[in-house]
């Protein structure tokens, strides 16, 4: 991420709000690249008891986590989260950790299946016609508390 460094919110500490921000992948070449240069300031060391494989992960569950964090999260809520993708199955672990109810939805039966197998929460097609019903018969018949994805408003 590149940030002007002179906008109000870069003044202010809040550099990812920058009015003129470049982001890698986004505004310029990113990681898919065959060679990225990037600022060294951009650039955090991970320890050497974590793997290449979970320090890919890491920007995930940061995201996951700050959403959790900002949605406030308590035992017993009903959480939904849209989308299971690496971002919401960061979200859902989290939530669940947190001790909310949680349900993903996502229209991929693969990976509906796969998050019932490895974290064992409830799974729904929302293209379902029955989908309202479906999320509703997985909170004892409300709806969910918290919403979190893409979809979200």
């Amino acid at each position: 991420m590149h940030s002007c460094g002179s906008c109000a919110a870069c003044q202010e500490g809040k550099t990812n709000c920058c009015e003129n921000v470049s982001l890698y992948g986004v505004h310029q070449d990113g990681g898919f690249s065959e060679y990225l240069a990037v600022r060294e300031e951009n650039l955090v060391e991970l320890p050497s008891s974590l793997s290449d494989n979970a320090g890919a992960l890491v920007e995930c569950f940061a995201i996951g986590a700050h959403a959790v964090r900002r949605a406030d999260i308590r035992p017993q809520q009903n959480v939904l989260i849209v989308g299971a993708g690496p971002i919401g199955l960061a979200a859902a672990a989290i939530a669940k950790a947190k001790g909310g109810r949680v349900v993903v939805a996502d229209i991929d039966a693969g990976r509906r299946q796969q998050i019932s197998e490895k974290l064992a929460v409830a799974t729904l097609d929302p293209t379902l016609q029955s989908y309202p019903e479906d999320l509703k018969a997985c909170f004892d018949g409300q709806l969910a508390c918290v919403p979190y994805g893409r979809y979200r408003k």
